[in-house]
């Protein structure tokens, strides 16, 4: 396994999800694509700070914009966003046109080892 992945998947989920190594800033800076581990407390945190941007079953993106970039040519609000997956909790960065929180749950399975349902 990769060194830096395996720090990754080390990493403690009660840090603060936003800032640190392998937080979800520094996935989205470093355009790796990755979900960052993060627990039950900032995940609800996260839903009840301001109403959601988007919002499902077990996935939502805040509502406050954390920034923005150009994709094809068009520009993009970046929301952190966050999934709740077998009792575990997630977060990344994304814009609201990739939304889609099946597609979350199966990258969050296959980045940390989970069964695929």
């Amino acid at each position: 396994m990769n060194e830096n992945l395996t720090h990754f998947l080390e990493r403690d989920n009660s840090q603060w999800v936003y800032n640190g190594d392998f937080s979800i800033d520094y996935n989205w800076n470093h355009q790796n694509g990755l979900w960052t581990e993060t627990n039950e407390e900032t995940y609800w945190d996260q839903l009840g700070c301001v109403p959601p941007r988007k919002q499902s079953q077990c996935a939502f993106m805040v509502g406050e914009p954390y920034s923005d970039v150009k994709v094809d040519g068009k520009w993009h609000i970046i929301y952190a966003t966050f999934i709740e997956v077998d009792d575990r909790y997630f977060g990344k960065f994304d814009i609201v046109k990739n939304y889609n929180p099946a597609k979350y749950s199966n990258e969050i399975r296959k980045q940390f080892a989970m069964d695929i349902v």
